[in-house]
């Protein structure tokens, strides 16, 4: 049995960020094309869809370095999670 007892910040961060990037390109798509469906100007959904992945890779980021400050902080008062693994092959 493995316990996680600390997660490095930037690494974490690092990687939401990321992902929170490829949400907000889906987010953004989804509103361009409402957006252009329903007879609005492509300007703002072009707008969005340009804006909206920057916020949601910095909240993201932001969000998983808070995230990995709070584990590091309640890890030792708590128990870190704990993982069951298997090795397999030579």
């Amino acid at each position: 049995m493995l316990v996680i007892k600390k997660i490095p910040w930037y690494p974490l961060a690092l990687m939401l960020g990321a992902m929170y990037v490829v949400v907000g390109i889906v987010v953004g798509a989804i509103f361009l094309l409402v957006s252009v469906a329903q007879g609005e100007r492509l300007a703002y959904g072009v707008l969005f869809l340009l804006i909206s992945p920057i916020f949601y890779g910095a909240l993201g980021f932001i969000g998983g370095a808070i995230l990995a400050a709070l584990y590091n902080l309640l890890a030792p008062r708590i128990g870190g999670i704990r993982l069951e693994v298997e090795q397999t092959g030579p």
